[in-house]
């Protein structure tokens, strides 16, 4: 299946990769695998609660316009929240948000404030020992970019998206057996086909080699936001994260594990 759309299952089961760039990989993630902070931090301001609804109601908005065609079946659902949130009095809404895991409302201050660390991204961050392909046909979790084989790990395979794309949408008509058989197993996907808006963002979507978060050289965490295009962020993560950096430069792949923590009160 396409690249992005692992991401998103990912995501749903609780995992998702991150690309770590740099050496020291378990030093540098270890403070994102602490869920909890000893002082509790502001979360939302009590005077902001107006501007947090607005918020709110805008990610939901964008998220409509952007989401990916499986999660469909989510619309009214979002549609639904977004009317509850026009209605909802200000005050109201602070109230709920206050409600949340891991949230309270500050007797002092009527600020939320949490004692979640800001840092937390994962219960557990490990390298995924298949993660890079090398120019010798090895797998390995982490490697130097200039030992990667990237013509294995981006834009590989590319054929079979283009006739997906050619054939579902019309472009031409299957005609030899590998063309009839992709058309068979693809033709009921039109319409999510059509929700990357052109040929090349679906190939370079489906091809592209990703990772939902990035920890760059310099400590900063990215990653895909909800409300971002998700296609956008596969299509251009190669050009903006592994291009630009030098071939002795150390790549590792993980595994970012959420812990389930309903499995852990069973």
């Amino acid at each position: 299946m396409e690249k992005h759309r692992k991401v998103l299952n990912q995501m749903a089961n609780n995992t998702y990769t991150c690309l770590i760039v740099g050496e020291n990989t378990a030093e540098r993630t270890a403070k994102y695998t602490q869920k909890y902070q000893e002082t509790p931090r502001t979360l939302y301001r009590k005077e902001d609660r107006k501007a947090i609804k607005e918020s709110f109601i805008k990610a939901r908005e964008t998220w409509l316009k952007v989401r990916d065609a499986s999660l469909a079946r989510f619309d009214d659902f979002v549609t639904d929240e977004i009317k509850k949130l026009h209605t909802m009095k200000d005050k109201d809404f602070f109230s709920k948000l206050a409600g949340g895991k891991d949230c309270s409302i500050d007797a002092k201050t009527g600020n939320i404030i949490t004692f979640l660390s800001e840092n937390y991204k994962a219960d557990f961050i490990m390298p995924i020992e298949d993660g890079f392909i090398l120019k010798d046909g090895k797998k390995v979790s982490s490697a130097k970019k200039g030992n990667i084989d990237w013509g294995a790990m981006h834009m590989a395979n590319t054929k079979k998206y283009e006739i997906a794309w050619d054939c579902v949408m019309g472009t031409k008509s299957p005609v030899t057996d590998e063309e009839r058989n992709i058309y068979e197993n693809m033709k009921g996907l039109k319409p999510y086909l059509a929700s990357f808006g052109d040929r090349e963002t679906y190939i370079k979507s489906s091809c592209s080699f990703v990772a939902y978060a990035v920890l760059t050289k310099e400590d900063e965490w990215l990653e895909m936001d909800e409300t971002q295009n998700q296609y956008t962020w596969t299509a251009e993560f190669y050009d903006r994260f592994i291009v630009p950096l030098s071939d002795d430069t150390l790549l590792t792949l993980s595994l970012c594990t959420l812990r389930d923590e309903n499995e852990l009160k069973s």
